[in-house]
């Protein structure tokens, strides 16, 4: 018996191993990786190693797909790209198939045969070599370094090119392990809350009060007017309310920006808004005139910005056209210190985007804000014209995710909000029937309520209908996704229907915001300055400040005020800056330059600005108080000392901060970075000590 089971386990290894040999019989020497392994290989190559290796397929035969420039795949590759055409898992018409197989077309090829879309990643990685690369190229690199599919290290390059060796450490045969979620917290940074102020006569003072009760959570507001368009496509917009003058002055005086909307509404007597796309093209086609009359308006209202609002759709015709007009716009505002904001239509795909009338590009950069429109994945007018045919949330978490995702790889994430509704869509069962309705709190109360955390939005059912709103969970969700992907805050549509968490959940995750926000009602932030909150300030910059600081203290205009000092300004004196503002302060002894001719565009440390902060207030005839001792002060530079003294001795009388307090553990860490946020609050404090 024992002679027997040897024999037959003899048997078997000798099988095994036969049936191995015939396993690895490569029909061409090239699906052979041990051959020109040093090899680099070609896109067809690469996925005809992949494939055959992977499935020890035959691929096909017969007629060959060609690439994008009218190739077929080299002959021992075809039959194998061919089979991944056919699954769809290689579109040849964005590559050609003699392109190197880098590890950004890898990871490409890889995560599509394992079924993953660009935006199913969880981490991002700095990855070189990315740029020229799509959004959705750019996104499957996080989704194959997720996954295991191609192993990521420090430095790695999109553009490195693989060797037939490297083909085993890829197979699609091998387990792989996804990336598990991660918990989506705050960094407590500062976030901006924009809104926007109906024209809508009987709800206006209803608006202006909920913008004075919220106004320590508010930073900007779009107010829509009444707009005239004369033959030549010329708008015209006014604001014929008095309550709507009043609620602009208000936004003025307290340093919230106000934007101007243009529009393409027509709102009927039923209340529905039509979307007038011929107005969009004339106002484009004459750029000239058009941007000429917004910026006389905003001078006349004495607004920060414009907030373009076109909904159009298929407007891919003019796609080119809105985007010259936009750059135009976005320079002539430039000109007068004005700002540009776009409200976008939520794409999550390069062909949906680029098919849009929107390039997410382009606004990007001439934009400094881009207000993401996610609040219509299932809106009521969706419902009504048939293009949806359920009820449903107003959008998804996951919706939301993935339009988030792709835009931070299209637009500067610090530009982008968060657009989402403080009203609710009331669904009935017959198309026609959806209609926007105000939020009610006590829906949240409801014993019918149903909460759905995969959407992060609620419904109840009332008299027959089904109405969809956000909860608070679902908003806290949305929020803490502008601060995972390090976005610039979140847009609320609109006034009109007041939902309490829009208002105050920022508040509760920065503590630096109340101090900004004060420092802002002071107009105490410059104009451009309402965003990119935690990065570093310049010297250039902080002289922004200064001027403003001084403004604000004195109650007269930086030429007046230097008037009555009789001082001169000299814009010539450095050759690294023209501003008007260094200038100004060097001019009255606030900053120095770093030599007779170069003032120094380099980040302000901590202790720099102590000194320059002591010069401000010694201007305004401030004399130092109770001084802190600091536990680094061997650290601190000998010319620095008599400032970071100075500062540490100053309180605002408002609520006891010092102007400068230290880093903790007593230590003042004179060599740190002083961030704009700092900058705001440091201003806000020397305002209220002196």
């Amino acid at each position: 018996m024992k002679k027997i089971t040897v024999l037959l386990l003899s048997f078997i290894l000798i099988l095994g191993n036969v049936c191995l040999t015939q396993a690895r019989t490569y029909p061409n020497v090239n699906l052979d990786i041990s051959n020109r392994p040093n090899d680099n290989m070609r896109a067809d190559e690469f996925v005809a190693l992949i494939s055959h290796i992977s499935y020890w397929s035959k691929g096909i035969s017969g007629t060959y797909t060609t690439d994008k420039g009218g190739k077929t795949p080299i002959a021992w590759a075809a039959p194998y790209v061919q089979a991944e055409i056919n699954k769809k898992v290689v579109d040849p018409k964005t590559f050609n198939y003699s392109d190197p197989a880098t590890v950004a077309f890898a990871a490409k090829y890889l995560s599509n045969a394992r079924g993953l879309y660009h935006w199913d990643f969880v981490n991002k990685y700095d990855v070189a070599g990315t740029d020229g690369l799509s959004a959705e190229d750019k996104m499957y690199l996080n989704v194959a370094f997720d996954n295991g599919l191609i192993k990521y290290y420090k430095g790695i390059n999109a553009k490195t090119i693989f060797k037939r060796k490297d083909v085993s450490s890829m197979l699609l045969d091998k387990p792989f392990k996804k990336a598990n979620p991660r918990a989506l917290v705050s960094d407590k940074s500062m976030k901006n809350l924009h809104v926007f102020f109906e024209n809508n006569g009987p709800e206006m003072d209803f608006q202006f009060n909920l913008l004075k009760k919220y106004s320590n959570s508010i930073t900007q507001v779009s107010f829509f007017g009444v707009k005239t368009i004369d033959s030549a496509g010329v708008p015209v917009i006014t604001y014929d309310k008095p309550v709507q003058n009043e609620a602009i002055q208000y936004c003025h005086d307290n340093g919230i920006q106000s934007f101007l909307v243009l529009d393409n509404y027509n709102f009927q007597a039923s209340g529905y808004a039509v979307y007038d796309q011929d107005i969009v093209f004339k106002m484009i086609n004459n750029p000239d005139s058009t941007i000429s009359s917004l910026i006389t308006t905003l001078n006349k209202y004495n607004m920060n910005g414009i907030n373009v609002t076109f909904d159009m759709y298929g407007g891919k015709e003019y796609r080119d056209k809105f985007s010259i007009f936009m750059n135009k716009l976005g320079t002539e505002l430039k000109k007068y210190d004005k700002l540009l904001m776009v409200s976008v239509g939520a794409y999550f795909k390069d062909k949906d985007e680029l098919q849009s009338f929107y390039n997410y590009d382009v606004l990007g950069k001439v934009c400094d804000f881009v207000h993401i429109i996610l609040y219509d994945e299932n809106s009521a007018n969706a419902f009504n014209t048939g293009r949806i045919t359920k009820p449903g949330c107003n959008s998804s978490l996951v919706y939301i995710d993935r339009v988030l995702k792709y835009a931070s790889y299209k637009i500067p994430p610090e530009k982008i909000y968060l657009g989402t509704q403080s009203f609710a869509i009331s669904f009935g069962t017959a198309k026609g029937s959806a209609q926007n309705v105000k939020f009610d709190k006590s829906w949240l109360a409801s014993p019918n309520l149903v909460y759905d955390s995969t959407e992060g939005s609620g419904h109840i059912t009332s008299n027959g209908k089904t109405i969809y709103f956000e909860t608070d969970g679902g908003m806290r969700h949305r929020m803490l996704m502008v601060y995972d992907l390090k976005m610039g805050g979140m847009s609320s549509y609109s006034l009109i229907s007041e939902f309490e968490p829009i208002y105050t959940l920022l508040n509760s995750e920065c503590p630096q915001r109340a101090e900004i926000i004060s420092a802002m009602r002071k107009n105490l932030v410059p104009n451009g300055y309402y965003r990119l909150y935690s990065d570093g300030i310049r010297r250039d910059q902080f002289c922004d400040f200064i001027i403003k600081f001084i403004e604000a203290k004195s109650g007269k205009d930086i030429k007046t005020y230097l008037e009555e000092k009789n001082i001169t300004v000299n814009t010539n004196k450095f050759t690294d800056t023209k501003s008007y503002n260094v200038a100004v302060a060097n001019a009255l002894g606030i900053v120095n330059g770093r030599s007779e001719d170069k003032f120094g565009l380099e980040i302000i440390k901590r202790q720099e600005a102590a000194t320059i902060l002591m010069n401000l207030a010694k201007l305004f005839g401030a004399s130092g108080g109770q001084a802190i001792s600091f536990s680094d002060t061997n650290n601190l530079a000998d010319w620095a000392k008599t400032g970071i003294s100075f500062t540490s001795s100053l309180v605002d009388k408002t609520n006891s901060n010092r102007v400068m307090n230290g880093v903790g553990n007593n230590s003042f860490g004179p060599y740190g970075v002083y961030t704009r946020a700092q900058t705001a609050m440091t201003m806000i404090r020397l305002f209220n000590a002196i």
